[in-house]
């Protein structure tokens, strides 16, 4: 499913985390063929790590330096205004 490969980084740069995704290995005698291509996409919204449709494993390393540079470049929390909606991050 080529959503996945859009949503994936529209998903790490709209939280400003690293988002990993797993999907099955194609079976080409299944009626249904899952798309296969397990990622790890960083905060920026680069793939960082995929693979194809077959069987594989996806590793790599989070680098929490790029994490920091990335939410000071992005400063959404900074931005939050507490004057037109309430802090949800807090009990009612």
């Amino acid at each position: 499913m080529l959503a996945n490969a859009t949503l994936l980084p529209i998903r790490a740069v709209d939280n400003l985390i690293y988002v990993s995704a797993c999907s099955p290995a194609r079976n080409p005698s299944s009626e249904y063929q899952a798309w296969g291509h397990s990622s790890i996409v960083d905060p920026m919204g680069l793939v960082k790590a995929t693979c194809d449709e077959t069987e594989s494993i996806v590793h790599g390393r989070i680098d929490i330096d790029e994490l920091i540079a990335a939410r000071k470049g992005l400063p959404v929390t900074t931005q939050r205004r507490f004057d037109v909606y309430p802090d949800v991050s807090k009990p009612l």
